[in-house]
């Protein structure tokens, strides 16, 4: 599926490395600036850091692609590390204070390390049969994380989809592109939606997912 660009959304990223992994990572420092205003700095124009144009909402970061599940311990970081870490990021005092945290909605099947489980991994049988949701109360480590931020005082949660599932795409594939069938404009070069039309079936996904987490 092919998304606009959100220009209300400014993301940056920082990296984790360790000995055992050479990326291993808690995306840092996504962040959100939340405006209804033209933008600055434009060509001919000037910055005025006198006038409030821009609410910023908050700081955070994404740990996506089950880098959750590396800061929760599963590949080795020791309890000490682990909350050194979550200091780092969530306490105001010994580090960032960071208020956001962006979470990865999954569209894969299976989910090895580095992808994203989809709650509905299977075609249920066409976008207008009963869905099958699965639901394991993890979300490749997201849950516990999510708890934890909690715990720091975090309440702003954004989850991002980066596709749907391979079953509702053009390309019958959750990566290379594609586009969610139903969606006006598909070429026609490379389509196998075949006349369905998921688009419902995906927004009723991706409501689920939050009741999921509520």
């Amino acid at each position: 599926m092919r998304l606009p660009s959100d220009k209300a959304h400014t993301r940056a990223y920082g990296i984790f490395s360790s000995r055992r992994w050479l990326t291993i990572t808690a995306i840092l420092a996504t962040f959100f600036v939340f405006t209804s205003q033209p933008a600055l700095g434009q060509a001919g124009g000037s910055v005025d850091f006198s006038t409030n144009l821009t609410r910023i909402d908050g700081f955070g970061f994404s740990e996506a692609f089950q880098r959750a599940a590396i800061m929760r311990g599963d590949y080795g970081l020791t309890p000490e590390n682990q909350r050194r870490l979550l200091d780092l990021l969530f306490d105001t005092e010994k580090g960032a204070g960071l208020s956001i945290l962006r979470l990865g909605i999954g569209a894969a099947y299976p989910a090895p390390f580095d992808l994203q489980l989809s709650i509905q991994p299977n075609d249920p049988g066409g976008p207008d049969a009963p869905p099958q949701y699965e639901w394991n109360g993890d979300d490749g480590g997201q849950v516990w994380l999510s708890k934890e931020a909690m715990k720091y005082g975090v309440n702003k949660f954004y989850a991002n989809a980066w596709s749907a599932p391979a079953y509702m795409k053009s390309n019958k594939s959750f990566n290379n592109g594609g586009y969610l069938c139903g969606v006006p404009g598909i070429p026609a070069s490379g389509n196998q939606c075949a006349g369905a039309d998921w688009r419902q079936a995906y927004a009723n996904l991706l409501v689920q997912y939050v009741k999921f987490y509520q």
